[in-house]
C-alpha cells in the first residue's frame, strides 16, 4: 500500500469485499509478522495463520501466510 493511502481505513473495506467475490473459495494473504493491524483484520475475518514465517523478497523482515478456509457447499 503506498504511505499516502495508509492509515486511511481502506484494508477492512477491501477485505471484505474480496471475501465477497471470491464466494465459497479460499483465500490467502500473506503480511509482514511485525504488521499487528494486518494481522488483527485478518483475524477479524476469518483467516488463520498457517505454516512458518519466511523471508520477504521485497524489503526486510519475515512474512507469514494466513488461509481462510474455502465455505462448504
Amino acid at each position: 500500500m503506498t504511505q499516502e493511502h495508509r492509515n486511511a481505513k481502506l484494508i477492512s473495506p477491501l477485505s471484505r469485499d474480496l471475501i465477497v467475490r471470491a464466494g465459497q473459495k479460499g483465500i490467502f494473504s500473506t503480511t509482514q509478522t511485525t504488521n499487528a493491524p494486518m494481522t488483527h483484520i485478518l483475524g477479524n475475518n476469518g483467516f488463520f495463520q498457517d505454516g512458518t514465517t519466511f523471508s520477504s523478497d521485497i524489503g526486510d523482515g519475515e512474512l507469514v501466510l494466513y488461509l481462510r478456509s474455502a465455505s462448504p457447499r
